[in-house]
């Protein structure tokens, strides 16, 4: 793989109790023999959104210059929608190399990162469950 994409979620875990967004962060490293002009598009699944309206749910940065080595990191606020439930939800994130006048597109590498959305704390889930047992 020449472009390695990196995918952390911080919390791990998304809370619907509380309607906190989760921070993505994105790196991409360029493990190639030359420069790489690059296209990054991040999409979320129907349930999940960029902003807190609930309307965004696909992001395009473009990358002019990506030096072999060199690695940049993204950061993205993931908010719930009001009809999200629980689950795993995967993220696509895909990388496109561009030819230097945009016209045409070379490699594309794609990475599926999985966030887990519960709706409150797992430890008091787990400390509940076992009492009433």
């Amino acid at each position: 793989m020449v472009v390695e994409i990196v995918t952390q979620f911080n919390p791990l875990r998304m809370q619907l109790r509380r309607q906190e967004p989760v921070q993505m962060k994105v790196t991409l490293i360029n493990r190639g023999d030359h420069v790489k002009k690059l296209s990054l598009y991040v999409a979320l699944p129907n349930a999940l959104s960029f902003g807190k309206g609930g309307y965004k749910t696909r992001e395009v940065i473009r990358i002019d210059r990506l030096v072999v080595g060199e690695s940049k990191l993204f950061y993205f606020d993931i908010y719930p929608k009001p009809n999200t439930r629980e689950g795993d939800y995967f993220v696509e994130v895909r990388a496109q190399e561009q030819t230097l006048n945009n016209a045409f597109i070379g490699d594309e590498y794609i990475h599926n990162a999985e966030i887990v959305i519960v709706w409150g704390d797992v430890c008091a889930t787990k400390t509940i469950s076992q009492e009433a047992t």
